[in-house]
Order: structure tokens, then C-alpha cells, then sequence
């Protein structure tokens, strides 16, 4: 007779039970692409000075996380029409996390 329970073969994501590491793992990267998508979303209305025209009219319109977590956000100048593509990548953001991580715990020792 089969049942639904595992047989040990194993680790099952989300348990702790055969190999925590893989669970914090897949809970780890959840949290960095959570990140990397509020990164992406702050840039976007963001306003900065253009290369071309050096006035302060260069202007966020897109921004999106790449496959491997990193962010890159799209940029055009309302004066001139010039277009740029910055990006962050994913050691940057990785770096970000971490500091921002530690930043948190470090307010949450504070508050108690």
C-alpha cells in the first residue's frame, strides 16, 4: 500500500527534518529576490541628471530584477530624449541585502 508520507528520500522543502541548510537556503533566496524587487521599485520615478544635457530631468520609467537577483532599471531624459539602462549586479545586491540585514537586527536589539 502507498501512502502520502515520504519514505526518507530526501530533504522536503520547507522541513526541517533531513537538511535544514537546503530550507534556509530556499527561504534565504525568497528574501533577496523580495529585495531585489522593492530595489527595482523605489528606482522607478526617481528623477537624476542627464549625461547628455546635464539637466535634472533623466527620469526612471522601468525597472525589473534580472535572473540572478541583481536589479536594472531604465532611464530616459524628458529634455533631450537620451536613454540609459543602470543595473546592480547581483554580488552588489547581495552585498545590499546583507548590510540592510544586519541593519534590521541591529534596530530590532535597539527596540527591545
Amino acid at each position: 500500500m502507498a501512502s502520502g508520507r515520504s519514505r526518507g528520500h530526501g530533504p522536503v522543502v520547507g522541513s526541517f527534518r533531513g537538511d535544514a541548510k537546503y530550507w534556509m537556503d530556499i527561504a534565504g533566496d525568497e528574501r533577496r529576490l523580495n529585495h531585489a524587487m522593492d530595489t527595482a521599485r523605489a528606482a522607478i520615478g526617481q528623477v537624476s541628471n542627464c549625461i547628455e544635457c546635464y539637466r535634472l530631468t533623466m527620469k526612471c520609467h522601468e525597472a525589473a530584477v534580472t535572473v540572478k537577483l541583481g536589479a536594472r532599471s531604465y532611464w530616459r531624459c524628458t529634455s533631450c530624449g537620451h536613454e540609459i539602462t543602470r543595473e546592480i549586479s547581483p554580488e552588489q545586491m547581495a552585498r545590499y541585502y546583507q548590510e540592510d540585514a544586519c541593519n534590521a537586527s541591529g534596530s530590532q536589539e535597539v527596540s527591545l
